[in-house]
């Protein structure tokens, strides 16, 4: 399946930035903080110190200065290398959801929904003046498709939404069987 978030930014995407609770000291999130400007990821970008001494900038990019909350340092534009300040508005975590509006003979009605986080890396890879991409893909609002670190990720994610064991046998044998052709298949490739 196509990725839609990849390959076209014309769908209606939300850029949320999170906060992370590393940080020792966490301030309240304050939920009418925001930007009121559009220009202000690129001056932050270009001048970090704007946060503290211009006073429209201190004033109107308050979301972009992480005057919001905890700062989470893999989205602070302020820390993004020169070469990379053209397309800091990247930077962030951008959501695009589909309700399954096409009518297929075959195929159920499904949500499909993409994530995509484009990041800075942390310090021990900031010579590399690169940005992080990490890209999610969810079906029907709970199996991820792309982000498989291991199976029971995925077990995981099918508790969270408070299935009862009655009404998602199907989902559980379909997994079990799906790890047990795996196992079998890596085990033959393996012997011969």
């Amino acid at each position: 399946m196509a990725s839609i978030a990849s390959s076209c930014l014309a769908i209606i995407l939300l850029h949320v930035n999170l906060h992370s609770s590393d940080a020792t000291e966490v301030k309240p999130v304050d939920e009418t903080c925001a930007d009121h400007d559009r220009h202000c990821f690129e001056w932050v970008a270009a001048n970090a110190r704007d946060c503290l001494h211009a006073p429209y900038v201190k004033m109107n990019c308050r979301k972009t200065c992480d005057e919001c909350g905890t700062p989470d340092k893999r989205f602070d534009v302020r820390n993004m290398p020169e070469v990379l300040r053209p397309i800091a508005f990247l930077l962030g975590i951008w959501r695009s959801e589909a309700g399954g509006k096409a009518i297929f003979p075959t195929i159920p009605i499904f949500t499909y929904g993409e994530q995509v986080e484009i990041s800075l890396p942390d310090s021990g890879m900031r010579a590399l003046k690169a940005l992080n991409y990490t890209l999610v893909d969810s079906f029907l609002l709970f199996f991820n498709l792309h982000k498989t670190q291991n199976l029971t990720s995925i077990l995981k994610l099918f508790m969270k939404k408070k299935c009862k064991f009655e009404k998602c046998i199907h989902i559980y044998v379909f997994i079990y069987l799906f790890i047990f052709i795996f196992i079998f298949i890596f085990i033959y490739l393996f012997i011969y």
